[in-house]
């Protein structure tokens, strides 16, 4: 009786042993089934479940506990405290242990590593606008636009929720309309544009530095959101927020327009890449942009807008796609771009296009191009200048302050050159005009170094109706003969203007440094500014200019003294303050 009394027992214990799991390697589900597989080998499980508006980092000794690594970090009874930071905009909602809210204690959580599961989840909600935060102004009936956004409270909405209506006078208003700057000056992150906006007055974002992301309800029927950038739903790219964070920026495809500003100022893109669809790149689009760069355009492109690409330092070579035909005003002004290889569409090179580019030095001219506007190229260290035969005119200050041009070649059906065209282009080894020239601006070749030094390397074709070089002087031709440039490579102390000529043109003698004895013929009726300037570029002992006149002091009285940019003599000494006359000396005032 007693052996059959302790076998019943030891079975007894066996049963009640294998019921508690003690020694049961068959997992045991929890109630329902949904609670994690827990084992003799791992006791506890751990997991961390953060929602939108914020950050959660637990920590044990120091070091982050994560999904991944907790079992080699921590042991159950382990103290363990949590770190929450909501997002700008966003308050804590809850977190919870196990689907218990767990207290805050001090300025973090705590809790402790238990045997099963430790699931802790943290959620935020979105900090409401205040209503009255917003300014507005009503447009129409039944509609109005939002003027600006004034916080009255720290914590600014992370979007910033634009409101759909507006209540006023127990009237309700949609709001339609964003107002220029809205968010001038104000530390909104992001913002979340309402169903009802159709219509963002220029520049809207306008000063909104901080702002990193735009979104757009789902209902609104005009505007869209991809990826935080703004696009509107007829395939124009409308806005890149200011502190856009991404690097690199795929326009979206079936893009036709990227909009006015659109990526003004965004600092922190480093690249974006043009979809093929893309017909337009608006005024000042990535102006400011400091470093995107562009590897290419596409061929559908056909407009650069004005200031397009100003003050861009990532763009280097551009090769323009055989469908644009327009450039607009300073598009590439002060940029960085090295080089550029026009097309045969592009008619004319606007005013400021290239202006102060200073790492340009390859311009690739297509035939096709008419006109090269004023200051295009102004201040670039561009080398060689082969012009198409299409080329008519070259405008002011086209390419003054050029110092990097050696060699220009004009072709045949070039018509004018411009005022100071190409002014102290110092470099420039020769020069050679045309037969067709028919208009030249005041002193086009000012103060370039190399040109009527005795070389014969300031020459014109016999067959110009209209111009003459003579003794490396260039005049015009004709019953009014106009002394246009005396070149500032010509050597010699004194000159004596050819009878016949009738007119000393406005800075024909500017920045001349070694004539000092000029004579003028009783022919001449028009001096203007001719002297002006003349030894401007000697700092020290400047010699004075002596002036003889071959008619009398009364003929001399009567020339046609007053010019465009001053006396006659402007910043010039007149030797003796007189003037050498046929029948004494006059003194000038």
């Amino acid at each position: 009786m007693k052996k059959k009394l302790l076998l019943t027992l030891l079975f007894s214990s066996a049963f009640l042993l294998s019921s508690c799991g003690g020694t049961n390697d068959n997992p045991n589900p929890g109630p329902g089934g949904d609670d994690p597989i827990v084992t003799p080998e791992e006791k506890f499980t751990f997991s961390l479940t953060v929602g939108e508006g914020g950050n959660a980092h637990a920590y044990f000794s120091g070091k982050e506990l994560t999904n991944g690594n907790y079992k080699d970090l921590v042991k159950v009874d382990d103290s363990v405290v949590l770190v929450v930071t909501p997002n700008v905009g966003y308050t804590l909602d809850k977190v919870t242990l196990n689907d218990e809210i767990l207290p805050l204690a001090g300025q973090n959580f705590n809790f402790t590593i238990k045997e099963g599961k430790n699931d802790v989840k943290v959620s935020f909600t979105q900090s409401s606008a205040n209503l009255g935060d917003f300014r507005y102004e009503i447009i129409a009936p039944g509609e109005a636009m939002i003027t600006s956004y004034t916080p009255t409270s720290a914590t600014i909405p992370n979007p910033l929720v634009i409101p759909n209506v507006i209540e006023e006078n127990n009237e309700t208003y949609k709001v339609t309309t964003l107002g220029t700057g809205f968010l001038s000056n104000q530390n909104v992150y992001s913002v979340s544009l309402g169903k009802n906006i159709t219509t963002l007055e220029e520049n809207a974002f306008d000063k909104a530095n901080s702002l990193a992301n735009i979104y757009v309800d789902e209902e609104n029927a005009v505007f869209t959101s991809e990826d935080g950038i703004l696009y509107s739903k007829n395939n124009i790219l409308v806005k890149a927020p200011t502190s856009y964070s991404k690097n690199i920026v795929n326009i979206k495809d079936g893009t036709t327009e990227i909009a006015n500003n659109a990526f003004e100022s965004c600092t922190r893109v480093n690249k974006v890449v043009l979809p093929n669809s893309l017909v337009k790149i608006g005024d000042y689009a990535f102006s400011y942009t400091h470093n995107v760069s562009i590897e290419s355009f596409p061929k559908s492109l056909k407009e650069i807008g004005a200031y397009a690409f100003r003050f861009n330092n990532g763009i280097k070579d551009v090769v323009l796609g055989d469908n644009l035909e327009t450039l607009g005003y300073a598009a590439f002004y002060s940029s960085d771009i090295t080089s550029v290889t026009f097309n045969d569409k592009i008619k004319e090179i606007p005013t400021y296009c290239f202006y102060f580019c200073k790492n340009l030095t390859v311009v690739n001219f297509k035939e096709g191009l008419e006109v090269i506007g004023p200051e295009a190229f102004i201040s670039t260290p561009v080398k060689t200048l082969n012009f198409p035969t299409t080329l008519k005119k070259i405008d002011r200050s086209a390419f003054e302050l050029c110092a990097g041009i050696t060699t220009v070649n004009f072709n045949e059906g070039l018509e004018e050159i411009g005022n100071v065209a190409f002014g102290r282009a110092n470099n420039i080894e020769a020069i050679h005009l045309p037969s067709t020239l028919k208009t030249i601006g005041i002193n086009p070749f000012m103060g370039i170094v190399r040109i009527g030094n005795g070389t014969n390397n300031f020459t014109i074709s016999e067959n110009n109706p209209n111009f003459e070089i003579v003794d490396e002087v260039l005049f015009s031709k004709g019953e009014n003969r106009e002394l246009i440039t005396y070149p500032y490579g010509k050597q010699g102390t004194t000159y004596v203007i050819p009878d016949g000529t009738t007119r000393l043109a406005e800075d024909s003698f500017v920045y001349i440094l070694n004539l000092t004895d000029v004579t003028i013929p009783v022919s001449v009726t028009d001096i203007h500014d001719a002297f002006r300037d003349m030894y401007s570029e000697i700092e020290n002992d400047k010699p004075s200019l002596t002036v003889r006149y071959l008619g009398t002091k009364e003929q001399f009285r009567n020339i046609n003294l007053n010019g465009n940019f001053g006396e006659w003599h402007q910043n010039t000494t007149i030797a003796n303050n007189v003037v050498i006359c046929s029948d004494g000396e006059l003194t000038i005032v």
